[in-house]
């Protein structure tokens, strides 16, 4: 009978993860239905001396960009679109018909982040000038306008939600496993005192979620402040050099090592720098980015000499931090490749590639930290 029961305990296990699986997986079809007919409208607008302008990349000299727009396009539809780091108000005409300007409230370098916005058209016959009017751009930051279409509102809404679904369902899952390592080694440590190496993985797993997330999808949707999220973002690459030479400087068991020193000691006044700068309001985190990729860089070439010294003396056992090791390699690596994407391809997903590999990355700490829990758990057994 205890069979039994395990069978069907198993079965609706089972059954209720394939329903989940599904229920992301699947869409919806709609058939022909017009709400949730999404048309670009990305081309056609110009600045006020009639010169074609991409929206994504905005001259933050220009005044205002315009575009016609006919009543036979609207179908009870919005324009709907991301905005970047913009204060504007819409005009159809000479009326307004949507205002946004945080700027009134707070920062006036107008660094703002993401904002989605959803612009209803009111009706009208005929063809009107609809113009986007800017109000104190700052030259130093990027602003554009992303993802515009005519669309009917709730289907856009759902379509942000459901085009990087499966990016960010990797993601939040790389990010709990990262809260579950570091919190285990957090009262491993406080109990044994010798987890530093999960603690720092941990950390450095939860800030690889972080800054691999998509930044324009559920968690676009979920955030309360966008403002934060984007501080976030880069604070979060700013501290990522820690964790990793804590990491390294505990695998070879040299914490007071120079060049780790140095490499902790530059991320932390960067970090606190980051803090200081933007708070004031003097630099965006975009501008100090550079700082960041530069402390990267510096910090992994540290770590591949000092591992590569520490694995010709055999001070490392190879057999059982192998597989970490290729694979904190290969995520390292992919970090790189993003840093030279987002210099010269100007992509708006700046983590691509580390999202590809972050699975590998996180299947190997998996692995790792059991074994070495299982080892930790052996050696008390035989003490007792």
């Amino acid at each position: 009978m205890k069979r039994i029961y395990g069978a069907i305990n198993t079965f609706a296990g089972i059954m209720i993860i394939i329903l989940m699986i599904l229920s992301f997986s699947a869409d919806m079809k709609y058939g022909s239905s017009p709400y949730t007919d999404a048309v670009s409208y990305k081309d056609g607008w110009t600045y006020d001396n009639d010169e074609p302008v991409s929206i994504e990349s905005i001259d933050s000299e220009r005044p205002y960009i315009q575009k016609f727009i006919s009543s036979d396009e609207l179908n009870g539809q919005s324009i709907c679109f991301i905005s970047r780091n913009a204060n504007f108000s819409v005009y159809l005409d000479d009326d307004e018909i949507y205002d946004f300007n945080p700027g009134k409230n707070y920062y006036k370098r107008g660094r703002y982040g993401d904002y989605m916005h959803i612009v209803p058209v009111p009706h009208f016959d005929g063809e009107k000038l609809i113009k986007i009017e800017f109000h104190n751009l700052d030259s130093n930051v990027s602003v554009g306008l992303y993802e515009m279409t005519m669309q009917n509102s709730g289907s856009y809404l759902a379509g942000l939600a459901q085009r990087d679904k499966v990016k960010f369902l990797v993601c939040f899952m790389t990010f709990l496993i990262g809260i579950i390592i570091f919190a285990y080694g957090i009262v491993e440590q406080l109990s044994h005192g010798n987890m530093t190496e999960t603690v720092c993985l941990g950390c450095f797993t939860m800030l690889i979620g972080i800054w691999t997330s998509p930044k324009q999808s559920i968690l676009f949707l979920l955030a309360g402040n966008s403002m934060v999220l984007r501080a976030v973002e880069y604070i979060a690459l700013a501290i990522i050099p820690i964790p990793v030479i804590t990491f390294a400087a505990s695998v070879i068991k040299k914490f007071r090592n120079p060049m780790f020193i140095t490499c902790i000691t530059a991320s932390t006044i960067n970090l606190i720098a980051q803090f200081i700068i933007a708070g004031a309001d003097v630099l965006d985190y975009k501008e100090m980015l550079f700082f960041s990729h530069i402390i990267i860089i510096a910090c992994l070439l540290c770590i591949f000499i000092m591992l590569s010294s520490a694995y010709r003396r055999k001070e490392i056992d190879v057999r059982s931090t192998s597989w970490l090791a290729v694979s904190m390699s290969l995520i390292l690596v992919s970090g790189i490749f993003d840093m030279l994407r987002y210099y010269f391809i100007h992509g708006m997903d700046s983590s691509k590639i580390t999202r590809i590999v972050m699975p590998v990355f996180v299947t190997a700490l998996i692995i790792y930290e059991v074994k070495k829990c299982l080892t930790s758990r052996l050696k008390a057994a035989r003490q007792n």
